[in-house]
């Protein structure tokens, strides 16, 4: 009989060993040990897209003759973009012992289900693109559309999907060369540089007209086969798009990353956008071999 309660110490490796067999066929993953585990997973709080809690009553384990068969990691809190009212529960990460799938998905997501409820948390989403990890997909929370069993989980359990997300990447051997708009009065601002990233500001006369956030990938960078940074925000005002300002602003960031020491820039954009998706393109961005998706449901 399956049995579900919150993480024991003791357990730590042998879910661990879980996460890892769960992700290991996506880009961008390195196994991790226990204590790798418990930095940055367990203990993630999602920074610095999300505002999450790191609760251990939300650390959720099946076993199954005393032995750890199903993971799921649930917290409750909100997307840094969202008003700080906001609250609500999230599923980042559901992981099943192969031959056990079938007896697993149903006690284990429904204790995360009774974790939401008895906190009167009423709206739940699981994989939101989000609220990664550092491993795997570039800290991505979205679900890989390959892992069927975990969809299949979620969709009996009453999620719906949401959202699907892709991947791009591209590595730059050398800085690209700058097409710089000519219009009269365009000033661009690299502001909020640091150790964790940098953004870039275009206007005129004052007036925003677009704007980009790139974020450093530190521990994909360690254990990856070269250093990376996210594309976390990609903006351009309405009535100045396909002028060329999104072009210039991404050939600025890849110039900027490579001075810093960072040659790759991952990409997650929404499938259903299209404009992003020719941009990419046309700058020679690669789409990954994948899928992401998201789920939502509401308890009632």
């Amino acid at each position: 009989m399956i049995e579900v309660s919150p993480l024991q110490d003791s357990e730590l490796a042998e879910v661990a060993a879980l996460f890892n067999l769960a992700n290991q066929d996506l880009p961008y993953f390195w196994p991790l040990a226990a204590d790798d585990f418990r930095a940055l997973v367990l203990l993630n709080q999602g920074e610095p897209d999300a505002v999450l809690s790191a609760d251990p009553e939300g650390w959720l384990v099946a076993r199954l003759d005393g032995k750890a068969v199903g993971f799921v990691h649930c917290n409750i809190g909100r997307l840094a973009t969202e008003d700080r009212a906001e609250r609500r529960g999230f599923i980042r990460m559901v992981a099943m012992a192969p031959d056990h799938e079938t007896a697993v998905h149903e006690p284990l997501l429904a204790a995360a289900e009774m974790h939401f409820r008895t906190r009167n948390v009423s709206h739940v989403t699981a994989f939101d693109v989000h609220t990664g990890y550092a491993c795997p997909l570039a800290g991505r929370g979205m679900l890989a559309g390959h892992h069927f069993p975990v969809m299949t989980s979620l969709d009996r359990a009453g999620f719906k999907i949401n959202e699907r997300w892709l991947l791009y990447e591209r590595v730059f051997d050398e800085g690209p060369i700058e097409y710089v708009p000519q219009w009269t009065d365009l000033r661009l601002t690299v502001a909020d540089r640091s150790a964790q990233g940098f953004s870039i500001f275009l206007s005129q006369r004052a007036e925003p007209l677009a704007e980009l956030k790139v974020l450093f990938l530190d521990e994909l960078s360690r254990h990856g086969d070269r250093p990376s940074a996210s594309l976390r925000n990609l903006h351009v005002a309405a009535d100045y798009r396909r002028k060329g300002l999104g072009s210039w602003l991404m050939q600025r960031a890849a110039n900027d990353m490579l001075a810093r020491g960072y040659p790759r820039l991952i990409v997650s954009i929404n499938h259903l956008d299209a404009p992003a998706q020719g941009l990419l393109i046309s700058l020679g961005f690669e789409e990954l071999p994948l899928s992401g998706y998201s789920f939502v449901k509401q308890l009632r």
